[in-house]
């Protein structure tokens, strides 16, 4: 089954923690899943056809070669100097013609001094994009962070993502786990506090260190997505496990199934990460429709996605909903030429929003079918990131019965 596919990663979260006296013991190591290629083009694969790229074992390909400075010892034009050549200029008429020539037979003897400076010349190569050469994240450590993240306590799902909040009084951890629930068994999420430690709760799996706020960003091909954000399936290679209509809300995300059935996406599996490493930045710049998705088009509205602990897919998702929501500016609408506007007109009025207070044009009508979501690669241009779009896939379209 399709389900069976993204279950090492996602979607079944069956183990809680049912008694804080028993230590969490980690869910079975799952490798990660060899794919086929991908049929999206990437920066690396595009150089590497015409060019040798370096791997992360070679070593660096540097020369060194002498470059010449002339340094002359001329008067400047500081501000210092322009006001002496005023008082000059007042005393120049005193001098003598002759104390004038000496003085600039003076100044051309004067002979330029030669600084000779060996600098590091890099390699072509070695300033070309390479691939991550982090081995692949295991599919159960993606699944290890959901536990982290969102850990199923005395029967309730509760947010234990650290850091915790200051608090001025000691926590007792026994007194919060029982008092979850009420008396009658109502749940009480909200009494957890989170960023707690304990040996029976799921510790923060080490894959993810901490964002340092002061280190540069990696590449987007420098770094691997969460298997949800990308073509992770061997049944349907060109598809996510995701199936989602961004002109939806994300309380509307689903698991991709055979048969069209809708299963839920939950917060246990938007709170993954959306890569390794963290990334407090991603920005999309551009968008394609498949099948051809090496046809890159530059996305009239970038989306920069910002998290000061890291990004997310729940983050993610959320950025792209709230950006092609927006309304079409009349001024925007406008600069298209009339083929565009034709487009989007006509993609406007076949997907109707139900309510007529909201018939305004909005972005994702210059998608037109292209409406579902199919995945995010590095962007051919090395500039961020391309949104893979694509209509409706064929196993979730169901036949009207009218």
């Amino acid at each position: 089954m399709l389900i069976d596919e993204y279950r090492p990663h996602a979607f079944f979260y069956l183990r809680s923690v049912n008694d804080l006296s028993v230590p969490w013991v980690p869910s079975p190591f799952t490798p990660a899943r060899q794919l086929p290629p991908s049929k999206v083009g990437s920066p690396v694969s595009l150089l590497s056809s015409t060019s040798t790229t370096l791997s992360s074992k070679s070593p660096p390909r540097r020369t060194k070669k002498t470059l010449q400075f002339h340094l002359e010892e001329s008067q400047t034009s500081s501000s210092s100097d322009v006001g002496t050549r005023a008082s000059e200029r007042r005393k120049h008429r005193h001098l003598s013609f002759l104390r004038s020539v000496r003085k600039q037979l003076k100044s051309r003897k004067m002979a330029p001094k030669v600084l000779e400076v060996e600098i590091e010349q890099y390699d072509p190569a070695e300033l070309e994009p390479t691939a991550s050469a982090t081995p692949p994240i295991p599919l159960s450590e993606w699944k290890a962070w959901s536990y982290y993240a969102r850990p199923c306590v005395n029967g309730v799902d509760v947010d234990n993502l650290s850091p915790k909040p200051k608090l001025d009084v000691e926590l007792d951890i026994q007194m919060m786990f029982d008092h979850i629930k009420s008396p009658g068994g109502t749940p009480h999420p909200e009494r957890w506090i989170k960023g707690q430690k304990h040996p029976a709760l799921p510790p923060r799996p080490a894959t993810w260190k901490r964002v340092d706020p002061l280190a540069p960003l990696p590449f987007p091909w420098e770094i691997q997505l969460n298997p949800l954000l990308t073509h992770s399936l061997i049944t349907y290679p060109e598809y996510t496990p995701i199936y989602w209509n961004l002109t939806l809300r994300t309380s509307l995300l689903f698991f991709l199934t055979e048969d069209g059935g809708l299963q839920f996406v939950m917060d246990n599996d938007v709170c993954q990460p959306a890569s390794c490493p963290l990334v407090t930045h991603m920005y999309i710049c551009a968008y394609a429709f498949a099948p051809d998705w090496n046809v890159q088009y530059k996305l009239p509205w970038p989306i920069m996605l910002q998290s000061r602990d890291g990004i997310t897919c729940e983050d993610f998702f959320d950025g792209l909903y709230e950006n092609f929501s927006q309304h079409l500016k009349k001024s925007e609408y406008e600069k298209w030429d009339e083929d565009m506007q034709r487009y989007a007109m006509h993609s406007h009025i076949k997907h109707p929003r139900g309510w007529a207070e909201d018939d305004l044009m909005k972005r994702s009508d210059i998608l037109g079918d292209n409406i579902f979501y199919r995945g995010l690669a590095p962007s051919l241009n090395m500039e961020g990131w391309v949104l893979l779009l694509g209509p409706e896939p064929p196993m979730m379209i169901k036949e009207n019965p009218f």
